[in-house]
């Protein structure tokens, strides 16, 4: 009798079919995986779980997947192996954005921590200096100085306790007074002060330590003195 209501039960199931996510599984396995991705890089970029976090979650979702898959290995139940794939795919997710948000090894702001420094730099300058002349001040012509400016120095040196090494990546330059006479693509060697961009202090303000991170600048140097800049 017990095998009779077995073979019962089986035939109910297959008559009644799978139910909306079993067929959504089994026709698109792909949607809960792509869906895990974006939200992955969504929850990455709006929290601040740190990237082991993430990488345990993807592990935990290999293991977990590979287990239901011998479990039920003659009746397979592709919903449950799509759920286990989307939260896999969100801890890849977040691992790509987190990794894409970090500084290559080589880059100068591996060697700039949460306090700035004073420190003498070489590189290419690849953007034309911005001048500020501030038209709508109204007292802006009887400053004595010339007015402020910014560029984008791809650096190629640091100056440390050993004498000059060789680093990478982009810095943005904002110098107290312009350098009238620095023009893209010119070499230049300069004493200025390496910080990293502050965090936003109130909700909702604009974020330029994320915005620059995306354009792949992580750092800014000071500049008091366009005497600085040779």
């Amino acid at each position: 009798m017990d095998d009779i209501r077995k073979r019962l039960e089986q035939i109910d199931r297959e008559l009644a079919g799978p139910d909306v996510g079993g067929r959504l599984a089994g026709s698109s396995p792909l949607v809960l995986p792509a869906v895990g991705l974006i939200a992955g890089i969504i929850l990455a970029k709006r929290t601040s779980v740190p990237l082991w976090v993430w990488l345990g979650v993807c592990g935990a979702a290999a293991v977990a997947a590979g287990a239901v898959f011998i479990a039920q290995r003659r009746s397979p139940r592709p919903l449950i192996l799509a759920c286990i794939a989307g939260i896999g795919f969100a801890g890849l997710g977040a691992v790509r954005h987190l990794s894409h948000q970090q500084p290559p090894g080589t880059d100068i702001s591996r060697l700039v921590g949460d306090r700035p420094m004073p420190v003498s730099i070489r590189g290419l300058v690849i953007t034309e200096p911005r001048i500020n002349r501030y038209p709508n001040w109204a007292f802006s012509r009887f400053k004595p100085t010339s007015p402020p400016a910014s560029c984008y120095l791809a650096v190629t040196e640091i100056e440390g306790r050993d004498g000059w090494a060789s680093v990478a990546g982009v810095v943005r330059v904002q110098m107290s007074q312009a350098a009238l006479d620095v023009r893209a693509g010119d070499r230049i060697q300069t004493y200025c002060i390496l910080g990293r961009f502050s965090p936003p202090g109130n909700p909702g303000q604009f974020d330029t330590a994320a915005y620059m991170a995306r354009r792949g600048v992580y750092v800014a140097a000071s500049i008091d003195s366009a005497d600085g800049i040779e």
